[in-house]
């Protein structure tokens, strides 16, 4: 329907980039992406100014896996809308090269929470070379930053300015900068850690439940799913099948929005004896201990993914048919984290044909 509406309002302006992207969202969300460039480009040659419509042909490249030209698009995010904010925006110079060895450089997050501890490997990576890296990430992740030995000083949103003396970049520039591609992640073994002493406390708490112990997630951050990642999540009713077939218990690693679903859930007794103890826990160090103490995640596509795979955790990730760029469009498996495989949709909405592939691998 909207397709048809949208090509009717071409008929009145056959060139305004405003309808041309949204007819080529719509394509792309139908996953026909190679009409949906060929609108972009023809959004982009009528305003060549239209931002929206060069970021989103980013979007569409990168998901097609040419990281190249995607990445180069890709900076463009920034101009586009809240979602893809900065934590901070320092007052002192952006660096648009890639950075060198003594080089001052302070590195910026951005996005959600998943977004970075993603890209904070780069950071790792940047420390390695040589170079003076400030980083300046959410609070909430400090403590996971900090026992994973990062080694570079953390700075607080409203004290960037402070540093003036550094140049700065964002967090997700750094793989274009970097070159990274499918061919060449740089780093995508194991690089987040949370201290052997919580690893130790969940494995004890851990050891009075049956076993294996499957840790599911099932809800993203509702905010980041009012444009391009509606769909993502599911209901947690979605895991009933699973609880009747495992032979474990189920860990609820859901925090915030969606964990009342727990709450008057037709399958509570599959749940851990211990997850009250679980629910009372917000530190990401402390998720990440308890996600080490599973046997397998099983997750739709939020920041407990990022972690699992950082971690180097088995995970199975729960896919929409149009995912987020980083998951492409085809595979079951992604370079960015070894450990994960990927359980796609084959149509739109289709949540039932991924828990039966899911049924089928359990057994």
């Amino acid at each position: 329907k909207a397709k048809i509406i949208y090509k009717k309002a071409l008929q009145f302006n056959s060139k305004d980039s405003n309808i041309l992207n949204n007819l080529a969202n719509t394509y792309k969300s139908s996953g026909d992406c190679q009409t949906s460039i060929k609108l972009y480009e023809k959004a982009i040659s009528s305003n060549s100014n239209h931002v929206e419509s060069v970021f989103n042909l980013g979007i569409t490249k990168l998901l097609l896996n040419d990281y190249k030209y995607g990445l180069e698009l890709y900076e463009k995010r920034l101009q586009c809308n809240q979602i893809y904010s900065l934590i901070a925006r320092p007052d002192f110079k952006k660096i648009e090269t890639k950075p060198k060895t003594g080089e001052k450089l302070l590195i910026i997050s951005e996005q959600g929470l998943g977004d970075t501890v993603q890209f904070m490997r780069y950071v790792f990576y940047l420390k390695e070379k040589g170079i003076d890296v400030y980083f300046c990430a959410q609070t909430k992740l400090f403590n996971l930053i900090k026992s994973s030995n990062l080694n570079v000083p953390l700075v607080l949103p409203n004290e960037v300015n402070s540093i003036n003396e550094y140049k700065w970049l964002p967090l997700l520039s750094l793989p274009k900068l970097l070159d990274v591609n499918p061919n060449n992640p740089i780093i995508n073994q194991p690089y987040i850690f949370p201290s052997d002493k919580l690893i130790k406390k969940w494995k004890n708490i851990f050891s009075a439940e049956q076993k294996p112990i499957i840790g599911i997630n099932w809800q993203g951050n509702p905010d980041a799913e009012k444009q391009s990642l509606r769909g993502r999540s599911i209901a947690l009713d979605y895991f009933a099948p699973i609880a009747k077939t495992i032979k474990g218990k189920f860990v609820s690693l859901q925090k915030g929005f969606g964990s009342e679903q727990l709450d008057n859930c037709s399958f509570r007794q599959a749940f851990i004896d211990s997850q009250r103890l679980v629910d009372q826990t917000w530190d990401f160090e402390e998720t990440t201990a308890i996600i080490a103490n599973c046997d397998l995640i099983i997750t739709t596509d939020t920041v407990i993914a990022h972690l699992s795979g950082g971690l180097g955790k088995k995970t199975w990730l729960l896919m929409q048919y149009i995912p987020d760029w980083r998951w492409g469009l085809k595979g079951d498996s992604t370079f960015w984290y070894p450990s994960i495989t990927l359980f796609r949709q084959t149509r739109a909405g289709d949540w039932n044909g991924v828990i039966n592939r899911i049924l089928l691998e359990l057994k």
